[in-house]
């Protein structure tokens, strides 16, 4: 049975039938799971739980593997897939927009997540269409956006928690690798699909190069404003098992805390980034 796509919105996320995601797909159903990502930006896998091995396997099809910048300076050589648990001792700290490892010059292609522990109520994830953000924008705006590069900072925050957990040695080569941060357009064309998107990460976007401060500032708070208009945006309500697929070039997104302190406990892998070359 050939997959298809239920969309939950005009502009972001979309349900699939017809076919499980796991490391088994057909070619042909992985093409089209990848053109439906490219689509609606998220696609979503109901009760489709997957071991460990499974999930790596899949997420395999989708592309090269990934490995976290921090865990290959650690000595990581094989890519994995990781835990996200929130407990009442670890609380949850995902809960801003953001797109993945921005400070790095190949942040991830796709990222792929399943949920293992639900909590009853809360812990939803959020979605946002930062190429539907941008197809709203006028055609001035939107030319201006196109000739920007955008530095993303914030490795202070992993800087201090890798140094804390680690040690001094990984704190000082986290500094020394990443601590620069990196430079990315803010208006990416997909190498993919083509289309173009805002290259949204609130927290890690300090400067606009060539730009004043003030004036950075104002464009960059006026565009990630945009993250919270619900128009461009799908919330998913998770059930142990589900799997969600997204594309880390055209969508924003944030784990909401609302469940905290109930325990949460999800399942992540991403793809390997495109090279900074690929978007023209």
């Amino acid at each position: 049975m050939a997959l298809t796509f239920a969309p939950l919105t005009t502009h972001t996320g979309a349900v699939a039938s017809g076919a499980a995601f796991g490391p088994d797909m057909a070619a042909a159903d992985v093409n089209t799971l990848l053109e439906a990502v490219h689509a609606h930006g998220v696609v979503f896998f109901r009760d489709n739980p997957l071991t460990e091995e499974q999930h790596l396997a899949a997420t395999l099809q989708l592309g090269g593997g990934d490995i976290y910048p921090l865990a290959r300076l650690r000595g990581r050589t094989e890519p994995n897939v990781s835990v996200i648990e929130d407990t009442e001792q670890s609380p949850p700290d995902a809960d801003t927009w953001h797109t993945d490892v921005t400070w790095y010059h190949t942040p991830p292609r796709y990222a792929v997540l399943q949920s293992l522990i639900i909590p009853p109520y809360g812990g939803d994830t959020m979605w946002a269409s930062t190429a539907a953000i941008y197809d709203s924008l006028s055609a001035p705006l939107k030319e201006f956006c196109d000739s920007l590069e955008v530095h993303h900072g914030g490795t202070e925050q992993l800087i201090d928690v890798n140094t804390r957990l680690f040690g001094e040695e990984v704190g000082n080569a986290i500094r020394e690798n990443f601590g620069r941060g990196a430079i990315h357009k803010l208006a990416k064309r997909h190498p993919v699909s083509g289309r173009r998107a805002l290259f949204l990460s609130p927290l890690n976007m300090t400067s606009i190069l060539g730009m004043n401060d003030d004036e950075a500032q104002a464009l960059l708070a006026f565009l990630t404003s945009k993250l919270d208009d619900p128009n461009f945006s799908v919330r998913w309500r998770w059930t142990p098992g589900d799997v969600a697929i997204w594309d880390e070039t055209t969508t924003a997104h944030r784990a909401l805390s609302d469940h905290y302190p109930q325990h949460r406990k999800m399942m992540r892998s991403t793809v390997e980034g495109f090279a900074p070359h690929e978007f023209n």
